[in-house]
């Protein structure tokens, strides 16, 4: 029997948050220990079928993975739009619940 020291069922946003806080804060704590995380989707959807065309986030994107728990956060959004030199753009929409616009 293979042995585990920590187990995710799902990789939605709880256990992408928890690899984000274990990579960045318990790294140490964490090193050659067997932590699995199992997906039964092949591809990421978000709320798939659910969302409907015209429908909005009604989440901040400022709540993000990371970036209440560590500003600096390589996993953050305002991360990925400073290292994707999309972030002025972003900075720059009138509605900024709406990222495909960037």
């Amino acid at each position: 029997m293979d042995m585990h020291d920590l187990i995710g069922i799902g990789f939605g946003p709880s256990h992408i948050g928890l690899a984000v806080s274990l990579y960045e804060d318990y790294k140490e704590e964490t090193e050659g220990k067997k932590i699995t995380f199992f997906e039964a989707k092949n591809k990421h959807g978000w709320h798939q079928p659910m969302m409907l065309p015209s429908a909005k986030l009604q989440i901040s994107f400022m709540k993000d993975l990371g970036f209440l728990r560590n500003l600096k956060s390589h996993f953050t959004f305002v991360n990925y739009l400073h290292e994707h030199r999309r972030l002025g753009s972003f900075a720059n929409l009138r509605d900024s619940t709406q990222p495909q616009g960037i």
